[in-house]
């Protein structure tokens, strides 16, 4: 019941930290591991294609800890491949069964195994197979052995795949300047402008940039301001962004301000320059930036104005901040330069705490200001970040930082400077509290919230924090969840079925970590109901949405988690229903390939049911066949397989007639074959209270199915159906109990039964209007002693059916809630 956590390396999309369900895990893939696979020979000219399926992938031995692959935790299972010689790679999803599409597929090789270094490629499209599945290229890779990484994780999608991986000989070496080294050195004095001509035409990633790239340079003696532009270049639409301070390129150094030539063409100005050499990427793209290419340098003097004195963090105003305090600042970041380092220009403000503190630092008020630096740094120059515990905003939009538990110490607090975005006059305010755990949210216990009604064709919306949430009596002490991250909660009540959407767009900053599941229960129990679906893309701003389906009338309880680094602050959370669609007949399995291979029901006993079939169509009504099964009844379903060996059975009896086979309370088991003609029997029992009648008994074989469904369209199989009539069990006198009344009737929910001379174990039921039951329980009935049924608050307004069960009878008595 871990949660996963995938970031931003290789990976084409971010994940969530969510909570999944609890199935039965299957059994892994022979390539779960990367040293159970044989590498493959791969040739230039030639093709590799490797099958298999990823359902029941884990990340055992997977990762070096610590690697570009190990923070994802992310199953996957493995193939490998061998070259001799430097190759191009394409690896292919063609044809795959599973969608892999443009979400679920990793775009990398590992150098060996477990994962460790990673040969990344952002060369991906999901235009060169038919039917949009995506493919991979990796240029000239060098001869040597590669994995590759299966997409496994049950976040996305999982099953039957088709990888071809293909190689094709390294391109002759490219142009003299194809590395950085090969550029012809340019010298470049302050008002004069240097006009460069070339080509990249078979440029390669000779650099490592991800691209195909050619490289120019030029030289200064003195501080400059330096314009780079593509003025007349004519048919490039791609370029590489940036200059490098060495060579080989790793200090990438980005342009203060970009702008456009006429013709639409990058114009990129450097400010303050130091001298030295430097080096300038040509992108090479065979549809958008290929042949010549035209390049305009030009230096001016460096600003005359000097940087502000605070332009070093060692500059910075010291000032001493006291608990229960607030330290306005004051500032302007006018002529900031990057002097620390971090990648774009700054100013620094600094405080000193003389004990622990947590730390508010604001930005209410500064105005204009649509960028700013994130976190603090311990020490000077800036080496130690610090990360806030939670991000909020002002009113005016601009960030409001929390930092818990500060040791005493100097801390330094970065100001961007964006010539665009982030220039001029600025407000900060820092404010100090004693250390020590936050006040948990009004929310934090599910026993503190009232539930809202939620009508169909509603939305309710939730707002709250989670910081500072607690996970007291959050979980039942045994359940699955105990011991799981904190929540506050929020609680609806339904009052009919209702198709239910969780929805946590506009919260900011988006959520990266979340639960999908709604508690019937406080605290939440076993009888969680894990949404039926989610994603990350119904939401523009990348947060969560949950879908419940066919969701029962009642109360349910919304956690929202409390996580430090990913669900750690405010949050707006839109729940919408809408009416079920109720079905009106059953779903009719229809396997594409049926039972053509053997995987068929040959026979099926259940009491006077007694079938043996012809075993050639894909589904059997049997419906006329009945048998009598009495409520309470405990029986045995005898199942004999077909002449496949390894095969799912399955069979479900729907109760309450709703043309649905419930998966959690009408399925009444599971078996998998070994054998040819081999028989086991399920066993159950028939619910108390089940409403008397006829009900439907479906009966179904698959292969390769895994918690069986009683509608998918599997593969291979067959499905039968049957009917089951439910009747009193032996000794029941009627229909009624004598001597029950309900009072009072109606009331605000709590209700008292006075059952007489009834005594002994009594299934109590209460179901709405559809028929649903929103309330069950066994209690323990004493002659002549009233039971009391407390569920004020539990019960939307509405009428309902009372149902009492037991070894003398049935009673229903009409209640309502006002």
């Amino acid at each position: 019941m871990q949660t996963f956590y995938t970031g931003s390396a290789v990976r084409t999309v971010a994940a969530f930290l969510l909570f999944p369900s609890m199935g039965l895990m299957a059994q892994a893939p022979v390539n779960d591991h990367c040293q159970d696979v044989q590498p493959v020979a791969l040739a230039t000219g030639n093709s590799v294609v490797f099958t298999g399926n990823t359902t029941g992938a884990t990340t055992d031995g997977d990762n070096v800890p610590g690697s570009g692959l190990d923070g994802f935790n992310s199953p996957v299972v493995w193939h490998a491949f061998t070259t001799d010689v430097c190759a191009d790679i394409a690896v292919s999803f063609c044809g795959s069964a599973t969608p892999f599409m443009t979400d679920y597929f990793w775009n990398a090789l590992s150098l060996q195994c477990p994962a460790d270094q990673l040969l990344v490629s952002w060369d991906y499209n999901n235009s060169e197979c038919p039917d949009g599945q995506p493919v991979i290229h990796f240029s000239e890779v060098a001869a040597g052995t590669y994995y590759y990484p299966v997409w496994a994780d049950p976040s996305g999608p999982v099953g039957d795949y088709i990888i071809t991986i293909s190689a094709v000989a390294c391109a002759p070496s490219g142009p003299a300047n194809d590395l950085c080294d090969g550029a012809t050195p340019h010298n470049l004095a302050l008002g004069d402008t240097l006009a460069i001509a070339g080509d990249n035409t078979g440029a390669t990633d000779s650099e490592g940039l991800g691209f195909p790239t050619v490289w120019e340079s030029f030289t200064l003696d003195t501080c400059a301001n330096v314009t780079v532009a593509y003025c007349g270049t004519s048919g490039f639409s791609a370029f590489a962004q940036g200059l490098y301070a060495d060579c080989p390129a790793t200090l990438a150094v980005t342009p203060a301000a970009a702008d456009s030539c006429e013709d639409g063409n990058p114009l990129h100005t450097y400010t303050d320059l130091a001298a030295g050499t430097y080096w300038i990427p040509v992108r090479m793209d065979a549809d958008s930036a290929a042949g010549a290419y035209a390049i305009q340098v030009t230096a001016t003097a460096c600003n005359a104005t000097p940087p502000p004195a605070n332009d070093l963090c060692d500059g910075a105003t010291p000032h001493n901040l006291a608990l229960g305090d607030t330290l306005a600042i004051a500032g302007d970041n006018t002529g900031a330069t990057d002097s620390e380092g971090l990648g774009f220009p700054t100013v620094w403000e600094s405080f000193t705490l003389d004990t622990c503190a947590n730390v508010t630092v604001t930005y209410c008020g500064t105005s204009g200001f649509s960028a700013f630096a994130q976190g603090l740094y311990a020490d000077c120059p800036a080496t130690l970040a610090v990360t806030p515990a939670a991000a909020d905003s002002c009113e005016d939009g601009n960030p409001l930082h929390t930092y818990t538990d500060l040791a005493a110490g100097t801390y330094w607090i970065p100001v961007r400077m964006d010539a665009d975005s982030a220039a001029g006059a600025y407000a900060i305010q820092v404010i100090t509290s004693a250390c020590g755990p936050m006040p948990p949210p009004a929310n934090d216990l599910c026993a503190d919230v009232t539930p809202e009604p939620l009508a169909a064709g509603t939305t309710l919306t939730f707002t709250g924090t989670t910081e500072g949430a607690t996970d007291t009596d959050d979980y039942e002490p045994g359940s699955d969840l105990e011991g799981e991250a904190p929540s506050v909660w929020h609680a609806f009540t339904t009052s009919e079925c209702t198709d239910v959407t969780v929805s946590y767009c506009g919260t900011t900053p988006a959520f990266g970590n979340a639960w999908i599941f709604l508690s019937p229960s406080c605290p939440a129990g076993n009888d969680y109901r894990v949404a039926d679906s989610f994603d990350i893309v119904t939401c523009p701003d990348g947060n969560i949405t949950l879908s419940f389906t066919a969701l029962a009338a009642g109360t349910y309880f919304l956690p929202v988690m409390f996580d430090v680094d990913q669900a750690n602050g405010p949050y707006t959370i839109d729940v919408t229903a809408a009416a079920c669609t109720v079905p009106t007949e059953y779903c009719i399995p229809n396997p594409s390939e049926g039972p053509t291979d053997g995987d068929f029901i040959h026979t099926v006993v259940l009491e006077d049911i007694n079938y043996t079939g012809a075993n050639d169509t894909n589904y059997v009504d049997n419906t006329a066949m009945t048998t009598d099964l009495s409520v309470g009844g405990t029986y045995s379903i005898a199942i004999t397989s077909g002449d496949y060996d390894e095969d799912v059975y399955a069979a479900w009896i729907d109760y309450n007639n709703d043309f649905v086979f419930d998966p959690a309370t009408e399925k009444l088991g599971e078996f998998t074959t070994a054998n040819v003609g081999e028989t086991q029997n399920i066993t159950f029992t028939v619910p108390a209270g089940t409403t008397l009648g006829t009900k439907r008994l479906r009966v179904r074989c698959a292969y390769g199915a895994t918690d069986m469904d009683a509608c998918t369209d599997y593969t291979y199989g067959e499905t039968e159906d049957y009917s089951v009539e439910i009747v009193l069990g032996t000794g029941v006198a009627g229909a009624n109990l004598p001597s029950v009344s309900l009072y009072p009737n109606p009331s605000n929910g709590t209700f008292t039964v006075n059952a007489g001379e009834l005594e002994g174990a009594v299934q109590v039921e209460i179901a709405d209007m559809s028929g649903r039951v929103v309330y069950s329980g066994q209690h323990l009935l004493q002659a002549d002693q009233p039971l009391t049924l407390a569920l004020e608050g539990k019960l939307a307004q509405g009428s309902y059916q009372l149902r009492l069960v037991a070894g003398q009878g049935i009673r229903t008595i009409p209640m309502m809630v006002k």
